[in-house]
């Protein structure tokens, strides 16, 4: 069984489309709550209905990424431990929740397309989530950022200060984490991205979906 979920805004074209071009058993819009009083919503719902397809929705903050991305990942989980196979559309909705759509995606090797007038299939690895094509230092230090983490507090096996100097510039390279400086007291943050990763590694990923072609 496949799971098809679909960021949505006020176009029911777009959902439409991306029903046509994904093949799926279950459908889920992820959209704000303004969104669902919408004609375009009865539209899919109704459409549904007529297709006898599943459908259900997740509401949230489609102006809050963190919030966001917060809500794919628990639905891409739950959908997982249910024994669907799933596949997400980024195209509808905001800007900002179609990066937290992807950046959850990404994390959790979620194959993904943005389908708006042509489908395009995104460069993401069905099954491969970013932490685990992490290295093992890289995760060890990830897990140590948290508010208000600093260099020198930061630690490594050896406790070889190289090391994490050269494990801290591999994972700002990468997009997960913003150094204030090179300084030995200077503050280390985590991006969207990383505290998403982190999340994960703290949690633990829930089973990836087997590759597809």
């Amino acid at each position: 069984m496949r799971a098809l979920i679909c960021t949505f805004g006020f176009d029911a074209d777009k959902i439409i489309l991306a029903m046509k071009c994904i093949k799926h058993d279950h459908l889920v819009l992820v959209t704000g709550t303004d969104n669902l009083e919408h004609d375009s919503f009865d539209r899919i719902s109704s459409l549904c209905q007529r297709l006898r397809t599943p459908f259900e929705v997740m509401t949230t903050d489609k102006f809050d990424v963190l919030a966001s991305m917060s809500v794919f990942q628990d639905l891409v989980g739950r959908l997982r431990s249910e024994g669907f196979v799933v596949c997400m559309d980024i195209g509808g909705g905001v800007h900002t929740l179609s990066l937290a759509a992807l950046l959850a995606a990404l994390n959790l090797g979620v194959e993904t397309w943005h389908i708006d007038r042509d489908p395009v299939r995104l460069p993401v690895l069905s099954g491969v989530s970013i932490s685990s094509r992490l290295s093992s230092e890289q995760r060890a230090l990830l897990l140590q950022i948290g508010p208000g983490a600093r260099m020198d507090g930061l630690r490594l096996p050896g406790n070889r200060r190289d090391a994490v100097m050269r494990v801290l510039l591999e994972l700002k390279r990468s997009g997960m984490v913003r150094v204030e400086s090179a300084l030995p007291d200077a503050s280390v943050s985590l991006t969207e991205e990383g505290v998403v990763c982190r999340q994960n590694m703290m949690r633990g990923v829930p089973k990836a979906d087997g590759f597809t072609g």
